[in-house]
This record gives C-alpha cells, structure tokens and sequence, in this order.
C-alpha cells in the first residue's frame, strides 16, 4: 500500500465504499503469506477508521474455484461476505452471481447480462440452474405487448412520452421483461407501428379497448 493510496482514502470527503479491482496488484506476490496478512489487515484497518465498505476482486483458482494464493484465503477469512462471479456454463454471455461464504443472510443466485448500450441487465434462472434469456423488443408477442398496457393503462388514461417511457422500463421490471431506456424507446415506436397505442392531445392513451 503506497503513501498516496492512503492519502486518497484519507482526504477524500464523504467516502463510504472503496473497490479495488485487481487486489493482487498491490504485493509483490499472492503467495507471499507475510504480504497476505498485511494487505489483509491494512484493509481492515483503512474500513474501521474512516467507516469504510470496502470491495476487492480476485481471480479464482480455475481447477477448484477458491480464490488465488495465500492473498485469497486471508482476504476470504477475513471478509464479512465472499461472492463469486462467474459466466454460465450454458449462456456464456451472462454471468452468475451467487454467494459463497456470508457472516450474514445468504442471498440466492442471480444472474446478468450486458444489453447492446453496455448496460447491464437482471435476466432470470429457471429452476434448472438455466438462464432464461429475456426477449428483444420485437420479439415480445402480442400477449406480452397487451399485458404490459393492460398494467400500465389500468393506472391512467394518458401519458407524456417521457412518463409512458419510465412506465414501460418499471413495468417490464415487475414482468421480468427488464427493458432498459433505449429498448423503451424502441418498444414506443413499436407500439405505435402496430397501432397498439396512438396520440391523443400530445398524450398517448391505448388502443386495446379497439382491438380487443
């Protein structure tokens, strides 16, 4: 740990959470028991003086899954909850979240993806272990299309663009659509297309009620 290191940490106001990612860039060695232990309570240190959270990241071992060298096994038996991320086995361009030592309540697996803006998304584990990949945008089928405007209509008559935008990505949250902003954009455009929403007095109101 460098003097300016600390002296960031130190003179930083209102610092509540600290992540190093790539912990093992500062020793010399990972093996090294007596830089494990010191890097291990330095950053126990730094977390009780200036009530810190802090994160670290580490490599895991690729033939056991335990966390590299002697660096790993202190941080690990020091660290308040231990988490591994991991891509699936069967949908490698999502990642796995699951919790593997907690001093506290132990949480379930989840699982992520990146969209196409970098932007990372909640996507579903089926009760296989299976990721179930959410649909693009004009892959949701009609029944999705109307339940997401039964939902969001039930609720007012009208809405602005932007209000009909947040109302669409916070809906698709509760039917495990997880629409970003951009793919709300996209799904409005597609709505109107297919005549399932239309402007009324600069507000835009559903159509269901004329077409089913």
């Amino acid at each position: 740990m460098t003097i300016s290191e600390i002296l960031v940490i130190k003179n930083t106001q209102n610092v509540g959470l600290v992540i190093i990612d790539g912990i093992k860039d500062v020793v010399n060695s990972i093996n090294d028991e007596s830089e494990a232990t010191k890097t291990a309570t330095k950053l126990m240190e730094w977390s009780a003086n200036y009530n810190l959270h802090i994160i670290t990241v580490l490599h895991q071992n690729k033939n056991d899954e335990n966390s590299r060298g002697h660096l790993g096994t202190e941080l690990e038996n020091k660290a308040e909850s231990v988490i591994n991320v991991r891509k699936s086995d069967t949908h490698p361009e999502c990642s796995e979240i699951e919790s593997k030592r907690m001093r506290d309540i132990a949480f379930d697996k989840i699982a992520f993806g990146i969209d196409e803006n970098n932007v990372p998304f909640e996507t579903e584990l089926s009760s296989g272990g299976v990721i179930a990949k959410k649909p693009k945008v004009d892959e949701l089928t009609d029944k999705q299309h109307k339940q997401l405007l039964t939902e969001i209509f039930s609720k007012k008559d009208y809405y602005g663009y932007k209000e009909l935008q947040i109302a669409l990505k916070e809906t698709s949250v509760k039917f495990d659509y997880f629409l970003n902003e951009s793919k709300c954009v996209a799904l409005i455009k597609l709505l109107r297309e297919n005549k399932l929403v239309e402007i009324v007095n600069k507000k835009y109101t559903s159509t269901l009620d004329k077409l089913w």
